[in-house]
């Protein structure tokens, strides 16, 4: 009798034992979610942004990288200063936009503004047609800051001759010592005293813009 109670438990304990099969073990290159299903892979082609440096710097023109342009008037602001007395809109949208054109060293732009009303233009007392490629000599080979002189003589009073304001006020008959002084800002005393004194009158640098607000010409010397 005592030998058959351990064979009856023994019989008990294997009727009890689990007949199931042990579940599939989770695949551990597929992540789980809380839910149950694979989280979503991340993008093979999507680079990841470097913790340790900053965004990359965008230029003017929106592409990674490019070479900003560089000329006499690149430092100036592009923001015009107030005319006095205020001339009409239309001249004082071409003046704004020969100032933001020369500021951005665009060539080809500015050659455009003086197109716009197909009414001539003059760069020079010689034959140019070429304004846009005239000025970026001037600039890059002859040593001469005819972008900055535009920006700068704009900023300045101007004279209205008949239907043209002309920049800078010295370019016109019985120019007074304050019109003078003005031009010291872009040109050197010595040079505009030795003007006066040939009594030439002024020969630098002047700008003209008829009241419709075409671009009539960019002219120095006599």
């Amino acid at each position: 009798m005592k030998r058959l109670v351990p064979l009856i438990c023994s019989l008990l304990l294997s009727c009890t034992k689990p007949t199931t099969a042990p579940a599939t073990p989770v695949d551990a290159v597929a992540p789980v979610t809380s839910r149950g299903t694979e989280a979503a892979a991340p993008d093979a082609g999507a680079i990841a942004p470097d913790a340790g440096t900053g965004a990359t710097a965008q230029t003017d023109a929106g592409t990674s990288g490019a070479p900003t342009a560089r000329c006499s008037a690149s430092n100036l602001s592009p923001e015009p200063k107030p005319t006095q007395p205020p001339v009409p809109e239309a001249v004082d949208s071409m003046r704004r936009r020969i100032i933001a054109a020369a500021v951005a060293c665009d060539y080809e732009g500015l050659a455009a503004l003086t197109r716009e009303k197909d009414m001539g233009f003059k760069a020079s007392f010689g034959d140019v047609t070429d304004v846009a490629g005239y000025w970026r000599e001037l600039e890059t080979s002859r040593g001469q800051p005819v972008l900055a002189q535009m920006v700068k003589l704009l900023n300045l009073p101007y004279a209205k001759l008949g239907d043209l304001y002309v920049w800078p006020s010295v370019h016109r008959e019985n120019a007074t010592d304050e019109d003078w002084k003005a031009v010291e800002a872009v040109y050197p005393p010595k040079q505009l005293a030795e003007m006066r004194r040939q009594g030439t009158g002024y020969l630098g640098l002047r700008l003209g813009i008829l009241s419709n607000g075409h671009w009539q010409f960019s002219l120095a010397g006599d």
